[in-house]
């Protein structure tokens, strides 16, 4: 796969809220809701990315409401995150009572990766998601890759590890960092490798997120901000290692982050992700 091009969730269909949504301070209020990070964008089966050995990339997401009510749902203010806009009791962007859907939409190039979605925070919970990435060229060996869908609570404060990357010639490695505020200040992060087990500093880079700011509700980001390394196994300090051990950690301790690493076999086309834990 070639990752620096997987083209990710987009900014999924708009429609505006009623003008009495601006009237009420429930629905408009971020405490109301819980920011959700969807690590990769929408890629489309009937629009598959080409990647690297004839792998065609498709990625899905698939969102569902437990709840018995509705739940409020939006990404970047008055926008409904759905296909085909949101039909709901209240009037306001929801996921109706039983929900179940495959988000469809692909999205405007914006150089970062991963979107945020804002979701009810009393019924949070009750909304589950599921983000695979499948090589449909191979999908009667392989039935794609689970990424994860990232809440709050899983969000990263200070310094964090990413074990065991495989960094030999077999595949490829690609890290994707994430601010689920959106960015707007422009946060840096060290970035520091490490033998599997080891304490000797290899390489070390010092990386600045991608600011995405909505010129409205920037209360509300669509957008993290976002950095990317790829090619890792590419770096000369690395030659020799089968594998390192990769650590992050903001320049700013109280910035709150994310953070994958991706590794996809060059033969299978196969993908490992390896998150926090």
């Amino acid at each position: 796969m070639t990752t620096k091009h997987i083209i990710m969730v987009g900014l999924l269909v708009v429609a505006i809220w009623p003008s009495t949504f601006a009237q009420s301070s429930g629905p408009t209020d971020p405490a109301t809701y819980e920011t959700v990070l969807i690590p990769l964008d929408v890629q489309l089966a009937s629009d598959p990315l080409p990647g690297a050995n004839g792998s065609k990339w498709v990625v899905e997401l698939q969102v569902c409401n437990l709840h018995d009510d509705e739940v409020l749902f939006n990404q970047s203010g008055p926008i409904c995150p759905l296909p085909g806009g949101c039909e709901t009791q209240s009037g306001f962007p929801a996921l109706s009572a039983g929900f179940i859907g495959t988000l469809e939409r692909n999205p405007p190039h914006t150089g970062i990766e991963g979107r945020l979605q804002h979701v009810q925070r009393s019924h949070s919970s009750l909304v589950r998601f599921q983000l695979r990435l499948f090589d449909v060229s191979r999908d009667d060996v392989n039935l794609g890759t689970e990424i994860p869908v990232v809440r709050e609570s899983d969000f990263l404060m200070g310094r964090t590890a990413l074990l065991a990357i495989p960094v030999g010639a077999e595949s490829r490695v690609a890290l994707r960092i994430y601010d689920p505020s959106g960015g707007g200040g422009g946060e840096e992060l060290m970035v520091r490798v490490y033998s599997e087990f080891g304490k000797d500093l290899l390489w070390e880079t010092r990386v600045t997120l991608t600011a995405f700011v909505p010129q409205f509700f920037p209360e509300f980001p669509p957008l993290p901000g976002y950095a990317d390394l790829f090619s890792l196994e590419q770096l000369p300090e690395l030659a020799g290692y089968e594998r390192v051990r990769i650590e992050i950690e903001p320049v700013n301790p109280a910035m709150k982050y994310w953070a994958m690493a991706s590794i996809t076999n060059n033969s299978t086309q196969m993908v490992t992700i390896v998150s926090p834990q």
